[in-house]
């Protein structure tokens, strides 16, 4: 085994597959590279430190010696994982279906070739999926997640993320913190399901879907014909703002905690909410061009109200349509 002193630079760049290596990296400081590019086997590369990867073929044969930080690593043309530590990583994928997981730090992961899966963990993370159907995890902290093209999923988890579909039918999903989801080219999902905060969210071309929870939403369907879903629940508050609503193309739905959706022509039709269960408020500005609705499904004892307000005149008649 080889004991091999890396002072800041690539660590390894193979000059032949026919490379086999048995070694133990120690390093003495500067940014560091793993590069196991021109492998086509599949690959574990860990970059913690007393750890083993299996480069090559083979198994456990490369370590990482104590005390010692390696920030980059390039995997190969198969099937890879590789598993960042508790520095500012940056980990390439390749070619093949690759899973990466950044750890600890503000990482850059990037898919490459394949259907790959790329977790960010805890950090302010980049995640660019590349091409082919990838699976993206923010994780905690302030990500930006690019699925690029393919039909992706994007997942922001915790913090305030930014979420870009790219091309392909894709699924962006946010659950907390102030999001930004923009949905690109194809028929999209957009599930903004925060428990407050306020996300601005871009269908972008295609015929869109949109899931609306808690806080603020700004919504743009923009091309195609979108549907807009808005829950509905004891306790749920909502503001949504719909800035190019198409009154011949696009649809307000409104949907129970299950994502069912709700008969509104049970619904009491009242000049103003009263507190009482199940009323709707529907009101046309004719100067202005905007119609707002609010919705209430709930008493006083868990008063909800989903308020919508949007460009174009639309009609009692045209919610009982969709």
């Amino acid at each position: 085994m080889d004991f091999i002193l890396i002072p800041g630079r690539v660590a390894y760049s193979l000059k032949s597959i026919e490379d086999k290596l048995v070694s133990c990296i120690w390093d003495s400081g500067g940014i560091d590279t793993l590069d196991f590019s021109l492998y086509t086997v599949n690959q574990v590369i860990n970059l913690n430190e007393g750890s083993f990867s299996d480069i090559g073929g083979l198994r456990s044969n490369i370590s990482i010696a104590y005390k010692t930080i390696i920030e980059n690593a390039i995997g190969g043309k198969g099937d890879d994982t590789i598993i960042g530590n508790s520095a500012n990583n940056e980990l390439l994928g390749g070619d093949g279906n690759d899973t990466i997981n950044g750890g600890l730090g503000n990482d850059h992961l990037y898919g490459g070739m394949g259907n790959d899966i790329l977790y960010g963990d805890i950090g302010n993370d980049y995640l660019y999926g590349g091409i082919g159907d990838d699976i993206l995890h923010g994780g905690m902290g302030n990500d930006i997640l690019h699925g690029s093209m393919g039909n992706d999923y994007l997942y922001g988890n915790k913090g305030n993320d930014k979420l870009f579909g790219g091309d392909g039918d894709d699924t962006l999903v946010d659950y907390y913190g102030n999001n930004t989801f923009i949905g690109g080219k194809g028929n999209d999902l957009l599930f903004s399901i925060s428990k407050a905060g306020r996300n601005e969210l871009q269908g972008g071309e295609g015929n869109d879907i949109f899931y609306c929870g808690l806080g603020t939403n700004l919504l743009y369907g923009e091309q195609g014909n979108d549907t807009f879903n808005f829950l509905c629940y004891k306790g749920a508050k909502s503001y949504n703002l719909i800035f190019d609503f198409n009154t011949n193309e696009d649809k307000i739905i409104f949907v129970d905690q299950n994502y069912k959706k709700i008969d509104i022509s049970k619904m009491k039709r009242v000049e103003q909410l009263s507190g009482n269960e199940n009323e709707i408020v529907l009101h046309n500005d004719i100067h202005t061009n905007k119609t707002t609705i609010t919705i209430s499904t709930a008493n006083n004892d868990h008063h909800s109200t989903i308020f919508i307000k949007l460009e174009g005149i639309l009609s009692y008649n045209d919610l009982l349509d969709i």
